[in-house]
C-alpha cells in the first residue's frame, strides 16, 4: 500500500499540509485499512511560505522538531509573566468584598481507634532544592513533554525515511532484475 497526497488548488488544505489518498499497488483506493500509513506529502508548490517550511523541515529535522520545545518554554515565561501582571494590577484594597456568613460545623461523631504501637519511623526529608523543583513542575512538565515529542517526531522521520529508501532499493533491484542483459524489453 502506498499513500500519496494531492497537491495544488483542488487539494490544497487551510494548514498548508496535503489531502491524502492511500492507494494500493495498482494505483486504486485502498480498501478499508487496520493501521494508519505513514504520510508522505508532496513538495507545496515553489515560492510558496510552504514550501520554504517544508525544505526548512527536511534540511533541518532536529531544528524543526526543537519549535515544539521553544513554544512550550516561550508559553510558560509569558503566562508567569503575564499572571505576575495582572496580580500586580488589580487593586485588592479597593475590592469590596462580601460579608459571607460563616459556616457551620457539623458535629460528626467520634470514631473509637484501636491503640496502635507506636512505630519508629525514619526521620528523613527531601531536600531543599528538590521540593523546589518539585513544586515549579507545572513549568518544567511542559517543556520535558515537547522534548519528548520533539525526539518521538525525529524518530518517526528517521524511520519512514529508511523505509522509503529501503522500498526504492527494493525497486531499482526490481527493475534490474527485469531487465534482461542485453538490455532490450520482452
Amino acid at each position: 500500500m502506498l499513500t500519496v497526497g494531492t497537491a495544488g488548488p483542488a487539494g490544497a488544505v487551510p494548514d498548508g499540509g496535503a489531502r491524502e489518498v492511500a492507494l494500493d499497488v495498482d494505483g486504486r483506493p485502498a480498501p478499508g485499512r487496520r493501521r494508519r500509513p505513514d504520510r508522505v506529502p508532496f513538495e507545496p508548490p515553489a515560492g510558496t511560505r510552504a514550501q520554504r517550511l517544508y525544505r526548512f523541515q527536511v534540511e533541518h529535522p532536529r531544528l524543526y522538531a526543537a519549535r515544539h520545545v521553544v513554544v512550550a518554554v516561550t508559553q510558560d515565561a509569558l503566562a508567569v509573566l503575564g499572571l505576575r501582571l495582572a496580580i500586580d494590577l488589580v487593586p485588592w484594597g479597593a475590592i469590596p468584598w462580601p460579608d459571607l456568613p460563616s459556616i457551620r460545623r457539623v458535629d460528626l461523631p467520634s470514631v473509637p481507634w484501636p491503640d496502635l504501637p507506636d512505630l519508629p519511623r525514619p526521620d528523613w526529608a527531601l531536600p531543599g532544592w528538590l521540593v523546589a523543583v518539585l513544586g515549579s513542575r507545572r513549568y518544567w512538565l511542559p517543556i520535558l513533554v515537547a522534548v519528548g515529542v520533539a525526539v518521538g517526531e525525529i524518530r518517526r522521520r528517521a524511520a519512514r525515511d529508511r523505509a522509503a529508501k529501503e522500498q526504492q532499493d527494493d525497486r531499482v533491484d526490481e527493475a534490474r532484475r527485469r531487465t534482461p542483459p542485453d538490455g532490450t524489453d520482452d
